[in-house]
C-alpha cells in the first residue's frame, strides 16, 4: 500500500504525519521543536523527518505558517540542482490555511464557512498565518490573517487575546450564508477553557479538532493523498486510451484484409484484349483538431491544489480553481487534460491594535484571495 506525508511548520515546531493512502488511516505522528525559524533549520528538519520516515511515501506535502519560510523551501525543492534529494521530486509546499481547509472539511461537525484557528501550546495564535476562513464543503480558503512576528500577545482566554482573535474575524471575508463555527487546531487548543472563551467572543460554535497539535501536518497529508488519486486517475485514463486506439488499429487491419480478400476473390474477364493502368491517387485530408480555450472560473474562495505541484517561482497562498475540461475533437482517441490547480497571490491589509496602542499587541494584517486573470 502505498503512504503519503503530511509536515506542517510554525515558528516553533514541524510537525507530520504519515497516511496510508487507500484507507485514509493515520499510521504515525512526530514533532520537532525548532531552535529557530530559519529557512535552513526548518529544512534541516523536514529532511531528517523525512529520512526517518519507517515507510517510503510517495507524496509529501509541507504546510508553513510564514510566508518566508514557504519561498525559501520552495525555492530550495524546486530549484533541480545537481545531487538533489530524490523526495524532492515528491514534494510540494504551501501555506497552512491550505491545510487547514483539508483537515477542517475532513474533521469539522459544521458545514459552510468556518474559521480556523491555530493556537501554540500557550493559547496565543501562532505568528503568521495562524487565523482562516475555510469552506468545509469544497475544502478551499476564503481568506487568512497574517498576524506579525513579535510583539507581546494574550493567550484566547485572557479578553485581551480574544479581542485579537475578534478583531480578525471582522476582517475575513464573509460568504453570503454567513459563518456556521470555528474549528480550533494547535496544541494550544488543550488549554482548558479555549472553547469557551472563543464561544463567548465570537458567538459560534466551537469545536476542537482531532490530535489538535497535528491538524495541519494532517490537512497536508490529505492534500498529498489526493494528488496520489488524481494522478492514479489520470494513468487509467491513459490506459484507457491505450486500449481504444489498439482497439481501433486493430479494427482497421481486420477491415483492411476483408477488403484485400474480396478483391482478390473478384472475377477476371477471360478475354481481355486491352490492359488498362490507372495510376493510384492519394488524396490526403490533414486532420484537424478544433479545441475550445479552457474556461476557467476563479471563486471567491482561494487554495492548493491543490495541485499545481511546484511552479516556477515562489507559490502563493492556494487557490480554488473551479477547472472545466475542454471539449476536444480530435480524429482518433481523446486523452483527457490532467486536472490543475493553481495558488493565489494575496493581499495584506493592517490591522490597528485592539488594545489601543502602548504595551499592546503588534497589528495583525489579513491576507485575501485576488482575483485571478
Amino acid at each position: 500500500m502505498s503512504q503519503v506525508l503530511g509536515v506542517s511548520v510554525t515558528d516553533l515546531q514541524v510537525a507530520s504525519v504519515i497516511m496510508e493512502a487507500e484507507t485514509g488511516n493515520v499510521l504515525a505522528r512526530n514533532t520537532a521543536d525548532l531552535s529557530d525559524a530559519t529557512p535552513d533549520s526548518v529544512l534541516d528538519a523536514v529532511t531528517q523527518l523525512v529520512e526517518t520516515v519507517p515507510f517510503e511515501v510517495e507524496a509529501i506535502t509541507v504546510a508553513c505558517a510564514q510566508r518566508s519560510v514557504q519561498v525559501a523551501l520552495h525555492n530550495t525543492i524546486t530549484a533541480g540542482a545537481s545531487g538533489d534529494p530524490e523526495w524532492y521530486r515528491r514534494t510540494i509546499v504551501t501555506d497552512t490555511p491550505f491545510a487547514f481547509a483539508n483537515v477542517a472539511a475532513a474533521q469539522s461537525d459544521q458545514r459552510g464557512q468556518v474559521v480556523v484557528i491555530d493556537l501554540a501550546d500557550d493559547a496565543i495564535p501562532f505568528n503568521e498565518l495562524s487565523i482562516a476562513a475555510v469552506d468545509t464543503e469544497t475544502a478551499t480558503v476564503v481568506g487568512a490573517v497574517q498576524l506579525p512576528g513579535g510583539g507581546q500577545r494574550e493567550p484566547v482566554t485572557d479578553p485581551s487575546g480574544a479581542a485579537t482573535v475578534g478583531e480578525a474575524f471582522r476582517l475575513l471575508p464573509v460568504s453570503e450564508t454567513g459563518r456556521t463555527g470555528v474549528f480550533v487546531v494547535g496544541p494550544g487548543a488543550a488549554v482548558p477553557g479555549v472553547a469557551a472563551a472563543l464561544e463567548y467572543e465570537t458567538q459560534l460554535p466551537v469545536q476542537i479538532a482531532e490530535a489538535p497539535t497535528y491538524a495541519a501536518a494532517h490537512g497536508a497529508a490529505l492534500h498529498g493523498r489526493t494528488r496520489l488519486r488524481t494522478g492514479s486517475a489520470r494513468t487509467r485514463w491513459i490506459i484507457l486510451a491505450g486500449a481504444a486506439l489498439a482497439a481501433l488499429v486493430l479494427a482497421i487491419v481486420v477491415a483492411v484484409v476483408v477488403l484485400v480478400a474480396d478483391s482478390e476473390d473478384s472475377p477476371t474477364p477471360a478475354n481481355s484484349t486491352e490492359s488498362s493502368s490507372t495510376t493510384p491517387t492519394t488524396t490526403s485530408t490533414p486532420s484537424r483538431t478544433s479545441s475550445t480555450p479552457r474556461p476557467t472560473t476563479t471563486t471567491d474562495t482561494a487554495t492548493q491544489d491543490q495541485g499545481t505541484d511546484t511552479p516556477t517561482e515562489a507559490p502563493a497562498p492556494p487557490q480554488t480553481v473551479t477547472v472545466t475540461p475542454p471539449p476536444q475533437t480530435v480524429t482518433r482517441t481523446t486523452t483527457p487534460p490532467p486536472v490543475t490547480t493553481t495558488t493565489p497571490p494575496t493581499t495584506t491589509t493592517t490591522v490597528p491594535d485592539p488594545s489601543g496602542g502602548a504595551g499592546g499587541s503588534p497589528a495583525a494584517s489579513v491576507v485575501k484571495p485576488s482575483s485571478a486573470g
